[in-house]
């Protein structure tokens, strides 16, 4: 994953980004950065000289980031070279990257872009864009194998944390139940601050 994918998700294809790489010695990365986050900067990435920065162009203050600058231009050495970060669709991005799965030969996991297999007895199509649940991850992979083991014909699921919700779509699957039948289901998403769950932490 590059930094770009990690910290710019489909939301910020719409904004312009400035970019400032920056040379300084070492031990004033650190504060810099602590420094920058004061007047509005919200990304980082350290290098090997020193680190990069990026603001949203509307956020950004020259005379609050010059400040920053001559503050620490002597003593940490200071090199700044100033750009604009390429506005990118980063659901096209993950779609050139994102390959379907075979859970053994009994399950397909693809997106609406990729070719159907009838070799699979389940297919289970999807389009995450950058939600959690595509069955790459081992955790849903495993499950996804686990559920092949067990009876799942008049069993009640709850998917907690789903994501996508392919271990749900993989339990109706498993259950036998009529397309009719699943559709009359109310299927809610629901955060949990209004599950009725009483939590107590102690410290």
């Amino acid at each position: 994953m590059t930094f770009q994918s990690l910290f710019f998700t489909n939301f910020y294809q719409f904004m312009q980004y400035l970019e400032f790489k920056i040379n300084c010695k070492e031990d004033f990365r650190e504060i810099l950065i602590a420094e920058l986050a004061e007047v509005g900067f919200d990304s980082f990435l350290e290098t090997d000289t020193g680190l990069d920065a990026y603001i949203e162009e509307k956020s950004f203050q020259r005379e609050s980031f010059q400040e920053v600058v001559n503050r620490y231009q002597s003593s940490a050495d200071l090199e700044v070279v100033e750009g604009v970060m390429e506005k990118v669709n980063w659901n096209e991005e993950w779609e050139k990257h994102y390959d379907p799965i075979a859970v053994g030969e009994e399950v397909y996991v693809r997106a609406s872009f990729h070719t159907a297999k009838a070799e699979f007895k389940h297919e289970i199509l999807i389009n995450p864009k950058m939600s959690f649940g595509t069955g790459h991850h081992a955790t849903t992979f495993l499950m996804l194998s686990h559920q092949l083991t067990i009876d799942h014909q008049g069993k009640r699921v709850i998917d907690i944390g789903a994501g996508t919700g392919i271990l749900a779509i993989m339990a109706h699957k498993l259950s036998r139940w009529v397309w009719e039948q699943f559709v009359k289901l109310h299927l809610k998403a629901l955060s949990i601050l209004f599950w009725p769950i009483s939590i107590k932490m102690y410290f």
